[in-house]
């Protein structure tokens, strides 16, 4: 007799069976060997990475335990806590008449947005259980009722968050709460907020980092502890004439010199933005920019290769935030990339990732462009135009070796009508040299070829791809020039120059034979 299995349940466990398969990868190991690992036979652990309904639960137990994930079987049919429904009940023990930020070991926040007319308005509560053993927490959203009363109102996530819906849980910051994970910086901004605070422990996750970043964040959230006066005024831009000793700052910061007045403006300035190398946020009269600095560990010249390579999105039909390339002594450089959510009133515009969108997950990437398309299709308020767009930028990363395409690295932004696609950013050539894509074209993670990118432009709503790759290769094919006006080293150049070369030539148009 066979084994009854729903078609989402097949499709859960067959999306199993591939996240045990990459597992395995990623330890570089062979069938054989794992299956031995596990005391199991090869075809057994073939049919566990289908995602085979026949397998024995006890396999996949050992599979968790080798993997140190023995844990997460804790979850399975376990009562679920209600946050809120705790919250209440402490508030009305303690007999407080006012909302407090911490509760029995929880952290509530009221989440704000600033408007684009530079308004602000509360529009939920997030709360989140203090961190424990490996730093897991739980944690639960809800919008206010005068929130979603408010004919200006619009979803903070329109797949995981729609207006109405009841309160929403995860672990950590997961799906469908991970909206708020996009508020904090990434590996930079995280070192640096981190030394600001002279955080430690349980303190260096999110649940304290959501607290103390307030309204300092990039994009239009913003996090206050219940029960305190919102304060929108808090502001850690530093003028742009501060650059250079901020770049020194950083710096001092990377080699872990002691903090001077200098590096404290530095924790200030660099807390908020995100992104893996230094940068601060700055401001002048010309508006709010995000300074790029090269690291110390670089060893090409990383500033001025991003700003060519913006100049030449820009040239091939891409939306480019403004930029402005600085010259410091000394050979250094800052690259100012004006923030496309600050609005000229001095509001701001939300900001969602990619991933946030796709609902990846740290085990469960999004492996595929084609994967983002339907998502796009389904959320943009000009989706043919917003579909036209992602397949130029495709093309552009497929020209000049932007293999770090992850989804991080788009975004939608909001505007009076929806969600639109965010300009682009984060552009830059092949800078380690790993050839493969992030994302995969189709099933390959290496660059296509003309024939395959055509082949997908149906997908795309693309109506004239050939005319697209034409533009985008034109653009592209002046990387030299910009990159010398960047006062790119020569030897840079050339090396960047041939990789370039060489994914032109597979989306050049084929040569008529004569």
């Amino acid at each position: 007799m066979g084994v009854f299995t729903p078609g989402e349940a097949n499709e859960a466990l067959r999306a199993l069976g591939e996240r045990l398969r990459q597992a395995r990868l990623s330890r570089n190991e062979r069938q054989a060997v794992f299956a031995q690992r596990l005391r199991i036979s090869v075809p057994t652990l073939r049919s566990m990475e289908r995602g085979d309904p026949t397998t024995r639960v006890g396999h996949w137990a050992t599979a968790l335990w080798m993997f140190d994930r023995i844990g997460d079987l804790d979850g399975l049919f376990a009562r679920r806590r209600d946050l809120f429904a705790e919250a209440l009940e402490e508030r009305r023990s303690a007999g407080k008449a006012r909302r407090r930020a911490r509760i029995n070991e929880m952290i509530s926040l009221d989440v704000c947005l600033t408007r684009e007319d530079a308004s602000h308005v509360r529009a939920g509560e997030l709360l989140m259980t203090e961190p424990a053993g490996r730093g897991e927490f739980a944690s639960a959203y809800r919008y206010m009722p005068a929130y979603l009363d408010d004919p200006r109102a619009f979803p903070l996530d329109p797949r995981g968050l729609p207006l109405g819906t009841p309160t929403q849980e995860a672990q950590r910051l997961e799906p469908p709460l991970s909206v708020f994970r996009d508020a904090l910086p990434d590996s930079w901004g995280r070192r640096v907020m981190i030394a600001r605070y002279g955080l430690t422990g349980a303190a260096q996750l999110e649940p304290d980092l959501l607290r103390l970043i307030g309204a300092r964040g990039l994009g239009a959230l913003a996090f206050f502890e219940s029960g305190t006066e919102p304060d929108f005024a808090l502001d850690d831009a530093a003028d742009t004439s501060e650059v250079a000793e901020l770049v020194e700052a950083a710096h001092r910061f990377e080699r872990g010199d002691p903090v001077d007045p200098d590096m404290a403006r530095l924790l200030k300035a660099g807390s908020s933005a995100g992104g893996m190398r230094p940068k601060a946020l700055f401001r002048d009269a010309h508006g709010e920019w995000i300074g790029k600095f090269r690291a110390i560990e670089d060893r090409d010249d990383v500033v001025g290769l991003e700003a060519a390579s913006l100049e030449l999105a820009r040239g091939a039909g891409i939306r480019i935030p403004r930029t402005r390339l600085l010259r410091l002594s000394g050979g250094r450089k800052v690259l100012l990339v004006r923030r496309f959510d600050v609005t000229p009133e001095g509001g701001r515009r939300h900001v969602l990732s990619l991933s946030t969108l796709m609902q990846e997950r740290r085990d469960l990437p999004v492996l595929n462009y084609e994967d983002v398309l339907a998502e796009i299709a389904r959320f943009s308020t000009a989706p043919d135009e917003d579909l036209r767009a992602f397949y130029r930028h495709m093309v552009f990363n497929v020209a000049l070796g932007n293999t770090d395409d992850h989804l991080k690295n788009w975004a939608l932004i909001t505007d009076s009508q929806g969600f639109r696609l965010a300009p682009a950013f984060d552009l830059i050539p092949d800078i380690g040299a790993r050839h493969e894509h992030v994302l995969r074209f189709r099933n390959s993670n290496y660059p296509p070829d003309r024939s395959a990118l055509i082949s997908m432009a149906v997908q795309f709503n693309t109506l004239e791809p050939e005319t697209i790759i034409d533009e985008v290769c034109e653009a592209v094919s002046g990387f030299a020039r910009e990159a010398k006006d960047s006062e790119v080293p020569d030897g840079q150049i050339r090396r960047y120059e041939a990789d370039i070369g060489r994914r032109l030539s597979k989306l050049s148009t084929p040569a008529v034979p004569s």
